[in-house]
């Protein structure tokens, strides 16, 4: 019985969940297209737009000028570019990165609160992350910084379950002598 319990428990948080993603995701993406581009999302968007005629065309930029190495933002540049596929307009194409990225957050935020301390935390915690008002505006524009905050988070999440499963897998050693390598 207690069993049912907890399953109709954790049933109902990811319930929670995922109308909290909607809520959130649907004020992301609400008015996106009306916020200004900034000076950082035209530069991306500019690189996205001819990375997809030439995918090669960043790296040669980065091999003409060591400067593009250090501010290059070659994920989100190729992310942009892979969602200009599906989308007519670029910019358009440019913030969805930002809009899907800045929701996923939240999920991965509900998994760590949910790790360290319990459903009815993490619930809250993605709760204020999807509301904060300054994760819907970053989420909004082309930046960098929402798809840092969402690896961030991420590798926060991949740390906390490392540590708590302290489940050490074999040493390579160990593998080659049980398969006589």
């Amino acid at each position: 019985m207690k069993l049912k319990i907890k399953l109709s428990v954790e049933k109902t948080s990811y319930i929670f969940l995922v109308l909290i993603f909607l809520a959130a995701f649907s004020i992301r993406f609400y008015g996106m297209m009306d916020v200004l581009m900034q000076e950082d999302g035209a530069s991306y968007l500019t690189r996205a737009i001819y990375t997809k005629a030439d995918p090669k065309w960043i790296w040669k930029m980065y091999m003409s000028d060591p400067y593009w190495i250090i501010t290059g933002n070659t994920g989100q540049v190729y992310l942009m570019s892979f969602f200009m596929n599906f989308f007519q307009t670029p910019e358009f194409a440019g913030k969805m990165v930002s809009v899907l990225f800045g929701s996923l957050t939240i999920v991965v935020v509900f998994f760590i609160a949910k790790e360290l301390h319990g459903v009815k935390a993490g619930l809250f915690a993605a709760g204020l992350i999807a509301f904060s008002p300054i994760n819907v505006f970053y989420s909004k524009l082309m930046y960098a910084d929402v798809l840092l905050g969402f690896f961030i988070s991420l590798t926060v999440l991949f740390f906390i379950k490392a540590i708590k499963y302290k489940e050490v897998p074999k040493k390579v050693t160990e593998v080659k002598q049980e398969t006589n390598l």
